[in-house]
C-alpha cells in the first residue's frame, strides 16, 4: 500500500477536483510554454515510451560511431512525501497562480494521506 500515488487514496470528490485543476494547469502550462519540448509527463499524446525511444536512440547513435553511452536512472519511492511544499507554493505564486486555486492546491497538499490509508 505504502507505493500508491496519493490520488489514489483520495475521496471521489477529491479526485474530480484534481482532475480539473490538472485540466486548468494543462492549459495554464500551455498558455505560458511552461513545459519543455522533452517533458513527457502530463502531456496528452505523450509517456515513458518517449524517452526510451529517445535513450534507445541515442545508444545507437554513439554505438555507430565508435562511442559508448553511460545512462543513471533512479526511481525516487514516495517521491509526493518527500516533496518540498512550501518551494512549490512559492514557485506557483511567482508563476502568477494565486487566489481560490493557489488556495486548493495549498489545502491538498495540507492532507496527511497516511490517514486515508
Amino acid at each position: 500500500m505504502q507505493h500508491h500515488r496519493p490520488i489514489s487514496l483520495t475521496l471521489t470528490l477529491c479526485r474530480d477536483n484534481g482532475k480539473t485543476g490538472n485540466y486548468l494547469a494543462n492549459i495554464f502550462r500551455r498558455k505560458n510554454n511552461l513545459l519543455n519540448n522533452i517533458q513527457c509527463g502530463f502531456r496528452k499524446g505523450r509517456s515513458t515510451i518517449d524517452h526510451t525511444i529517445r535513450l534507445q536512440d541515442i545508444i545507437n547513435k554513439y554505438n555507430n560511431n565508435n562511442g559508448y553511452t553511460v545512462t543513471v536512472i533512479i526511481d525516487y519511492q514516495s517521491a509526493f512525501d518527500m516533496m518540498w511544499r512550501t518551494g512549490l507554493l512559492m514557485k506557483l505564486k511567482n508563476l502568477g497562480i494565486i487566489g481560490n486555486i493557489f488556495n486548493f492546491i495549498k489545502t491538498f497538499l495540507q492532507i496527511d494521506l497516511h490517514k486515508l490509508k
